[in-house]
C-alpha cells in the first residue's frame, strides 16, 4: 500500500530534513536533461532509469570573504563541506520517502557536484534560472546556496506535478536590467550584456587552473586561496539567504546548524604560511574529506595561489 499523495510525503520529508527550497522534476525533465549531459555521466548516475528527481537548494552567507594576513581566504560555498553535508540530507529525505512507500532507501540516489549539469537540472525543475554570472540563481536564494537532487528509483509515482512553489524574486525570464554581479567582478569576467563569463579573467577559475596566472586576474588576488564571492555576495537576490524578516536566524545560518562537526572544515580561513611552504601530501592532508579535498583541486594549484597571495 502506498500513500495517495506522493507530494506530501516528498515536502514532509525533505522538510524535516532541513531542505526548505525544492522543486519535483518528472521522467520527461530527465530525459530533457540527458540530451544535454555526457552520455558517461547519464550512464554513471542511472539518470535513464530514474523516474524523477527532487531539486533542492542548500543556503549559504556569501559575504565576509577578506582576510588579513597571513591567513588565507577560502571561498564561502567551500570553507564548510557542504557538498558532504547536501549528500547527507538528500539521502536522508530519500530514506524517509522509502519507509513511506515501503521501497529500499538503495533505489534513491543523491547527485551533488556530479558530472550533470546541475544548473540546467535545477532550471528544468524550476528552482530558478540562469543569471548572468552563469550562476544559477534561485528563487529562495539567489545564487547563494548549492544544488543537489535526489533520483527517484524506477516505478516511482509520477511527480511532475508535485512542484513545489518557492518564494519568486521577479521576473523568470532572467537578470532584467541587473548589473549587480557585472560591476562587483574584480576582473571584468562577467559581461554586461549578458553574453557569458570570460573565464579567462575569472577568478574562480584561476584558483584550480593549471599556469600561469594572468596580469589581471594576479594584481587583484587578494588574500583568497581558493574561490571568489565577488558577484554571489552582490547580487540583490542572496540577501534572501541571508536575511528573514520576522525570525530570529537566517536560511543560512539555520543552514550551517544542519551541519556536523567534521563538515565544519577547513573555515573561512586557512594559515598562508603553512599552505606556502607545504608538501602536497602535506596539504592533501589537511584539506581531507573537505571541499578542497576533491581530486581535482590539485595541491600544485593551492599552493600557488598562497604564494601568489603572500607576494600582493
Amino acid at each position: 500500500m502506498t500513500p495517495d499523495d506522493p507530494a506530501s510525503v516528498i515536502e514532509a520529508s525533505f522538510s524535516s530534513a532541513g531542505l526548505h527550497s525544492f522543486s519535483c522534476i518528472g521522467r520527461e525533465g530527465l530525459l530533457e536533461l540527458a540530451e544535454r549531459s555526457e552520455p558517461s555521466a547519464v550512464e554513471r548516475y542511472g539518470l535513464l532509469e530514474s523516474s524523477g528527481a527532487v531539486v533542492a537548494a542548500l543556503p549559504y552567507d556569501p559575504r565576509g570573504s577578506s582576510a588579513e594576513p597571513p591567513a588565507l581566504c577560502v571561498g564561502a560555498f567551500a570553507a564548510f563541506n557542504r557538498y558532504a553535508a547536501l549528500t547527507r540530507l538528500l539521502l536522508g529525505a530519500g530514506r524517509s520517502i522509502a519507509g513511506a512507500f515501503g521501497l529500499p532507501p538503495k533505489g534513491f540516489r543523491a547527485i551533488v557536484n556530479s558530472r550533470l549539469p546541475e544548473k540546467t537540472l535545477a532550471a528544468l525543475a524550476g528552482i530558478g534560472f540562469v543569471g548572468r554570472s552563469s550562476l544559477l540563481v534561485s528563487y529562495s536564494y539567489g545564487p547563494a546556496c548549492l544544488l543537489g537532487a535526489l533520483l527517484l528509483p524506477p516505478g516511482f509515482p509520477d511527480v511532475s506535478t508535485a512542484y513545489r512553489s518557492v518564494p519568486a524574486i521577479g521576473a523568470k525570464g532572467g537578470c532584467g536590467t541587473c548589473r549587480a554581479c557585472a560591476d562587483a567582478c574584480p576582473t571584468g569576467a562577467i559581461d554586461r550584456d549578458g553574453a557569458g563569463v570570460d573565464l579567462e579573467r575569472c577568478i574562480q577559475h584561476w584558483t584550480t587552473r593549471p599556469g600561469v596566472v594572468p596580469e589581471p586576474v594576479r594584481s587583484v588576488w587578494g588574500r583568497r586561496l581558493y574561490g571568489c564571492d565577488a558577484c554571489v555576495a552582490a547580487c540583490p537576490h542572496s540577501a534572501r539567504a541571508t536575511a528573514s524578516p520576522g525570525e530570529v536566524t537566517s536560511p543560512a545560518e539555520r543552514s550551517d546548524a544542519l551541519l556536523l562537526p567534521a563538515e565544519r572544515r577547513p573555515g573561512r580561513f586557512v594559515p598562508g604560511p603553512f599552505i606556502e611552504s607545504a608538501s602536497d601530501e602535506e596539504i592533501r592532508a589537511y584539506f581531507r574529506k573537505t571541499a578542497l579535498g576533491l581530486s581535482w583541486i590539485r595541491p600544485e594549484e593551492l599552493r600557488r595561489n598562497a604564494i601568489l597571495a603572500g607576494r600582493l
